[in-house]
């Protein structure tokens, strides 16, 4: 009889072990995909923040142009960057066009190839 202890005993050792051995590789495996999933998250967070604030200064500028009459002549694109009256306006700019026609000003902008807009303003 004391054999057959000693073997019970050594295969409730041998599952348990077991058991341990499984609990630790499940809780790897969920640490490391909730680590990717933070990052994910994180760097998608930090991008989405960066175009909010690229939309926010240029809806800054478009309400700083449509308080002002006639900024025909006073707009400048040089070197990515739009410049009212020899000051910096806005940066990062792609590509800038702007058009007067009749009573209206029309104005496509690129910013960082990531945003376009079309802004018209009535003179």
């Amino acid at each position: 009889m004391k054999i057959k202890q000693s073997n019970c005993s050594n295969m409730k050792s041998s599952f348990s072990l077991l058991e341990l051995i499984l609990t630790t590789l499940i809780s790897s495996i969920v640490i490391v995909y909730s680590l990717v999933f933070i990052k994910e998250l994180y760097t998608n967070s930090d991008t989405i923040q960066k175009q909010e604030i690229a939309k926010i200064d240029l809806l800054a500028t478009k309400a700083f142009l449509d308080k002002k009459a006639d900024f025909y002549e006073d707009i400048k694109y040089r070197d990515s960057t739009i410049f009212y009256k020899n000051s910096i306006l806005l940066e990062n700019i792609t590509d800038f066009k702007m058009k007067k026609e009749q009573s209206l000003i029309k104005i496509d902008i690129k910013y960082k190839n990531e945003i376009f807009l079309n802004w018209i303003f009535k003179i």
